[in-house]
C-alpha cells in the first residue's frame, strides 16, 4: 500500500486539521465523535506538560509513562479526564479543553503523586490514593482558573503553578505526623570520580523525570513525542536537560545518584522549553533559554534543602 507523504505530514506539528474535523463533527453530538474529541483532549493534556500540542505525541508519552509504572500511566489518564470534566463543568473554553491547557497540571498531580508518595512515605498505591489524586486534579482546575484570571491581567501564563500549589498541599497532608526520619547508613563512597557516561545518560532520564518517571525507554519515547511536534522544542529540552544535569554535578555531593537518575535536569528542560515556546527562535532567545535553565536549576538547588526537611517535592 502506497503511503501518501501529505497524509503522514498530518501527524506532525499541532495537527490543526484534526481539530477542525473534530470541531465540525462533535457538534452533531454523536457518541463516537464525542469520545474521539475526549481522547484527543486527554492525550493533549498529557503532552502539554512539555509544551507539546499533539495527540500522537501524547500517546507516545503515555506509553512512556506505562514503561515506568502501570499506575503512573493510569494516574495520568484518570487525572486528565477528571480535569477535563471539571473544566467542562465550569464552562472553560472548548479550544482550551481540546488543547489540554486546563488539564496538564492535573496530569502532573497524578504522575508525581503515584511515583513519589510510595517512595517518600512508604505507602502503597491504593484506591484511597487515587481518591486524593482525583480530588486534587479537580482542585488544580479551580486554582488554574483563579490564577488565570489574576495573571491574565498581566498577560502571564500560570504554567504549572496550579500543580505546584495543590500537590504541595497534598504531600503535606499525607505526611505522617508521627513519622520519624530513619537514619540511613552513610553511602559507601570509595571515590568522588564523576561517571560522565552516566551524566549523559542522566540528561536522557531527565525527560521522564518531568513526570517523576524514572525510565530510560519512557524518556526516549517522550523525547520522540516532543520531536514529532517540534524539533526546536526537542533541541531546547535536551540542552536544558544537559545544562541542569551538569550543574547538578557542581551542586551535589558524591556519589551523584540524583544526577545519574535525571533529577537535576527536568527543571532545565521546562525552563528552556518555555522560552523557546513563547519566543521566536533567535540567538537572543537561545541565550535566554540557556540562562533560564541555569536559573531554574540554581533555584532547585536552593529549595531542595528546605523542602526536603518537610518531605515536600521541589518541583
Amino acid at each position: 500500500m502506497k503511503v501518501d507523504a501529505a497524509s503522514v505530514s498530518l501527524l506532525f506539528g499541532d495537527m490543526r486539521r484534526l481539530d477542525q474535523a473534530l470541531e465540525s463533527r462533535s457538534q452533531s453530538c454523536h457518541p463516537l465523535w464525542i469520545l474521539a474529541d475526549g481522547l484527543v483532549s486527554t492525550l493533549r493534556g498529557i503532552a502539554q506538560v512539555i509544551f507539546v500540542n499533539n495527540p500522537v505525541s501524547g500517546a507516545l508519552i503515555l506509553i512512556g509513562l506505562f514503561c515506568s509504572n502501570v499506575f503512573t500511566g493510569v494516574a495520568a489518564i484518570v487525572s486528565v479526564i477528571t480535569a477535563l470534566l471539571c473544566s467542562k463543568l465550569f464552562d472553560q473554553p472548548q479550544d482550551a479543553l481540546r488543547a489540554g491547557l486546563t488539564s496538564f497540571s492535573a496530569c502532573l498531580v497524578g504522575t508525581v503523586t503515584v511515583e513519589l508518595v510510595p517512595a517518600l512515605y512508604h505507602r502503597p498505591v491504593t484506591g484511597a490514593l487515587f481518591f486524593w489524586i482525583i480530588l486534587m486534579s479537580a482542585l488544580s482546575v479551580l486554582v488554574g482558573c483563579g490564577l488565570g484570571n489574576i495573571l491574565g491581567k498581566f498577560q502571564l501564563p500560570a504554567f504549572t503553578l496550579p500543580f505546584n500549589t495543590v500537590t504541595a498541599i497534598l504531600f503535606l497532608c499525607l505526611h505522617p505526623p508521627e513519622a520519624t526520619e530513619v537514619a540511613a547508613a552513610p553511602p559507601n563512597v570509595t571515590t568522588d570520580t564523576v561517571l560522565w557516561d552516566q551524566v549523559l545518560l542522566g540528561s536522557v532520564y531527565s525527560m521522564g523525570q518531568v513526570y517523576a518517571a524514572y525510565t530510560l525507554a519512557g524518556s526516549v519515547l517522550i523525547y520522540l513525542g516532543c520531536l514529532l511536534c517540534s524539533p526546536v522544542l526537542t533541541a531546547a529540552s535536551y540542552v536544558g536537560a544537559l545544562t541542569g544535569t551538569l550543574l547538578g554535578v557542581a551542586f551535589s555531593d558524591p556519589p551523584y545518584d540524583s544526577v545519574y537518575s535525571g533529577v537535576w535536569g527536568y527543571n532545565g528542560i521546562l525552563a528552556a522549553e518555555a522560552i523557546m515556546f513563547f519566543m521566536v527562535p533567535s540567538v537572543r532567545s537561545v541565550l535566554l533559554a540557556l540562562l533560564n535553565a541555569v536559573l531554574a536549576t540554581m533555584i532547585q538547588a536552593a529549595l531542595a534543602v528546605s523542602l526536603k526537611q518537610a518531605s515536600v517535592i521541589d518541583r
